[in-house]
């Protein structure tokens, strides 16, 4: 694997400076303390009792034999849950299934027993009495009039419009069509660590220890569920061994709190792999159908997009991630007409959840796809054809007409790829294969938004505690989920303050400590949450200015006036900014649709080989043009990248979550594939700098796009390769090779 960076800035002491990762020592050695490592005084273990049916009537549980168990504390139903509701947006899932079951593993019964082995006992001696239903697992079909409804509100979860121009002339009057109906996978996570927790009753007070990106929402979930103030619960997300997005929804935290109260003790529960991959939220499968239409010269005049959702059977965040997706169904290029209509719709399929790009990646595989045979339909070059359609800053947003910020560097980010020797030389090496072996280089580019967007109120907070010592303490940003981003917020509060990185300690990740900051998500941790670490610096600063001190700064001698004067705790909220310049978009459609200020951009280049007689795909090499804005940690943005592309790279060809009946099929890692050390191939990142007014120092999110194009990259190299368009998702053996023989897999 090699790097390679554009730029090395220096602008600042610490800011763009590849700083080692706080914490990196100990996450190495196997010293920091995940969730697994806690263990309180009197503690018990928990279990989940679950459902083994997709879809059921539960008529009854029969518990005596289970807390008959010897070590048994308690056993929990339905009727022990205070308020049995849960739900980040539409409050639409059970805590303890009470009556209809939509998800094979709903959960159904807690237990709590004084070994793990008593837990597990208890919970396999739990009688279910279920009537069994007819799953449903086709969207589509789920819209009909006679599918049997899964909620009150029948199986249409949400349902997004939006036009700009005339969509449907343009399409009459263009050179070039190209129409296809385009589906993507189930994705699973696959994080190292699978999830769980600690939670504990005192005093009134419940403290839950859990790997969470949302400390916030976890909190508030669980004094609703319990009934008890907000203040009273406080959620400690501790480090978390990976996440992606699947470590923000769901009742689990719940389940802790509810365990914890009924027995006065506090209780651990550590999901096995298997549970988290039969009940933890995935990628969406998407089926989208797509019209692109170009004129002579290569410019896009308009796009059509229909996509349905699978949402499985709760809502979760799966109208934000239809409302992203909606954005990002145009890409990076400009055109005067389009069209996006989406639904979302329930199934008993597993829940669709938040993943790393949040919708973005399910859109951007069509797009691209169908830029590319467009091009070759005209004869133009993949490259030449983004080029002349590719937004720049001041460019109306071509679904919803918002004018695209300053910072935005798409082009600059397609032509480092265009200039680099793997597509310059592209020709060269595809005449050097050898057989069986077909060689092709492909092209592709996204957008992804950062922050939840506009009209949403995507605030943060920080809080700053300046000692008599001089020493800075800041409680800031939502939890990071593995990346550590409390690296980068030293960074900007050290080059903010004018103080040694080494003098600053950041804590995230604590209700009780840390202001209300949101989620770890969005791509909005550095550029939201760093935000509020300059904003709090910036405050501190003005303080000892009003204080009388001039620079240089004694620290010591701030610390102590500031003490003095009861002003040594600075708190502050930072707010990202909504759209001001709203171009064709009305105040009611920034309400509606959320549209992004601000955007970063990705254009990939992948290399493939493909076998000719089995279909197999093995990827010599991606690189990455990277829009960041400034580069907090260019390391970092590395880091970010490479990971990235592996997790795209396993998307476009081998991972696939199977369900049959609503039953998972690939329930364990046995049986779900995802890239490995060996299948890793070179990997390059080019850093394209253009600092972000509204950022920490000019900072962009990039954690998300830098996945998004490698898909498309990578079908778009098997086409140059082999000739076949790959429109559905993964591009297994099986499936290019059915496409290279002309049949249907």
């Amino acid at each position: 694997m090699t790097t390679e960076s554009v730029t090395t800035p220096t602008r600042t002491r610490y800011v763009g400076r590849s700083v080692p990762s706080r914490g990196a020592d100990v996450v190495v050695t196997g010293e920091l303390e995940y969730l697994t490592d806690i263990s309180l005084p009197g503690m018990l273990y928990g279990r989940v009792v679950r459902a083994k049916v997709a879809h059921g009537r539960l008529l009854g549980i029969e518990t005596e034999a289970a807390r008959r168990v010897p070590g048994v504390v308690t056993v929990l139903t339905a009727a022990d849950v205070p308020n049995n509701v849960s739900g980040a947006i539409v409050v639409d899932q059970p805590v303890l299934v009470d009556g209809l079951i939509r998800q094979f593993g709903d959960a159904v019964a807690l237990v709590a027993a004084d070994t793990p082995a008593a837990a597990e006992a208890a919970a396999a001696a739990i009688e279910l009495d279920v009537e069994a239903i007819t799953p449903i697992t086709d969207p589509v079909q789920a819209l009909q009039a006679s599918a049997p409804p899964l909620h009150d509100n029948g199986n249409l979860l949400l349902e997004l419009n939006h036009e700009r121009g005339d969509v449907e002339a343009a399409l009459a009057a263009a050179a070039v069509v190209v129409e296809r109906t385009f589906q993507t996978q189930v994705q699973e996570h696959v994080c190292l660590e699978p999830g769980g927790g600690v939670g504990s009753y005192e005093n009134g007070q419940f403290t839950i220890w859990v790997g969470t990106q949302l400390p916030g929402n976890a909190q508030h979930e669980v004094a609703r569920a319990l009934q008890v103030e907000v203040n009273d619960v406080r959620i400690i997300s501790t480090p978390i061994g990976g996440s992606f997005g699947s470590k923000s929804e769901g009742p689990f935290p719940i389940f802790l709190a509810l365990l914890a109260k009924a027995t006065g003790r506090p209780v651990r529960i550590v999901l096995t792999r298997e549970e988290v991959m039969a009940v933890g939220a995935k990628r969406h499968p998407f089926r989208v159908h797509s019209r692109l239409g170009l004129n002579e010269d290569g410019r896009i005049v308009a796009l059509d997009t229909d996509a349905v959702v699978d949402a499985g059977p709760y809502a979760g965040f799966t109208p934000a991630v239809l409302g992203v997706a909606a954005e990002a169904s145009s890409g990076t290029y400009s055109m005067p007409n389009a069209r996006f209509h989406g639904r979302a719709v329930y199934t008993n399929n597993s829940n669709g959840g938040a993943f790393r790009g949040y919708g973005v990646p399910q859109m951007t595989f069509p797009l691209e796809s169908s830029l590319l045979e467009a091009a070759e339909r005209l004869g133009i070059d993949p490259a030449e054809v983004r080029r002349r359609n590719i937004l720049h800053p001041g460019d109306a947003h071509a679904l919803y007409g918002h004018t695209i910020g300053p910072s935005f560097r798409g082009a600059e980010a397609l032509d480092a790829i265009v200039a680099h020797p793997w597509w310059q030389d592209r020709a060269a090496w595809k005449e050097q294969a050898t057989d069986p072996w077909r060689r092709g280089t492909g092209i592709a580019a996204a957008l992804k938004g950062c922050g939840y967007g506009s009209g949403k109120g995507d605030r943060a907070g920080a809080r700053l505690q300046i000692g008599v010592d001089g020493s800075i303490t800041i409680w800031a940003g939502p939890n990071h989920s593995g990346q550590f981003v409390e690296t980068a917020y030293a960074q900007v509060a050290a080059d903010a303050l004018g103080r040694d990185y080494d003098e600053i300690t950041v804590v995230v990740g604590d209700t009780e400590l840390v202001p209300e900051s949101g989620a770890c998500a969005a791509s909005r941790s550095l550029y939201v949450g760093g935000g509020a670490v300059l904003r709090v610096c910036e405050e501190l600063k003005a303080r000892i200015r009003a204080a009388g001190i001039e620079d240089p700064i004694d620290w010591r001698e701030a610390g102590a006036r500031l003490g003095a004067a009861g002003q040594a705790l600075v708190e502050v909220y930072h707010d990202a900014p909504d759209v001001t310049e709203l171009g064709e978009m009305h105040l009611e459609d920034v309400k509606r649709l959320n549209p992004h200020r601000v955007f970063s951009s990705a254009v990939q280049v992948a290399r493939v080989e493909v076998n000719r007689f089995t279909g197999q795909v093995e990827v010599r090499g991606i690189a990455c043009a990277v829009d960041c804005g400034i580069a907090v940690n260019p390391a970092g943005v590395v880091g970010q990248t490479e990971g990235a592309m592996l997790q795209g790279m396993g998307w476009a060809l081998m991972e696939d979550f199977r369900l049959e009946g609503g039953v998972p099929q690939t329930g364990s890692l046995e049986t779900y594939l995802i890239p490995t050390a060996g299948d890793a191939p070179d990997l390059e990142t080019i850093i394209i700098e253009g600092g972000e007014e509204t950022g920490p120092f000019g900072a962009k999110g990039i954690a998300e796009v830098v996945l998004v194009p490698t898909a498309p990259a990578i079908t778009a190299a098997i086409r140059d390769a082999v000739g076949v368009t790959v429109d559905r998702l993964p591009a297994s053996p099986e499936r290019v090779y059915g496409l290279m023989e002309g049949l249907e897999l």
